[in-house]
């Protein structure tokens, strides 16, 4: 059953991303709508005992992903207005797009959905 609910949320998650990628929604549409996935999941295993704990390991590639995606796009964009300071990490909605690309790209998300949908 946790499988089962971890792999759905992995596949909504990535479809968004997928969504995103295609150009099919906006940053910030995506940002709002990815909101804090990778913690609400609880997909760095706090919360797992020993067989959620596997089920997590056997997807951590994935969710390797997610975190970055979460980690380093998500949490880091400002989409404060243009040429005001930014708070220490953050970074312009150009810049999350672009690092959210190559993301995408190092880790194949087309591919991630494929083989979560397999």
């Amino acid at each position: 059953m946790y499988k089962d609910q971890i792999l759905t949320a992995l596949v909504n998650a990535t479809l968004l991303v997928v969504r995103l990628l295609r150009g099919n929604i906006s940053l910030h549409e995506f940002v709002k709508e990815y909101g804090s996935f990778y913690y609400y999941e609880a997909l760095d295993g706090h919360e797992a005992d020993d067989e959620q704990q596997k089920v997590l390991n056997e997807l951590q590639d994935i969710i390797g992903f997610h975190e970055k995606i979460q980690t380093e796009v998500v949490d880091a964009v400002y989409f404060g207005e243009v040429g005001q300071n930014t708070s220490v990490g953050r970074i312009t909605p150009d810049q999350a797009k672009e690092h959210f690309e190559k993301l995408c790209y190092e880790y194949d998300a087309e591919e991630i959905l494929v083989r979560l949908n397999g």
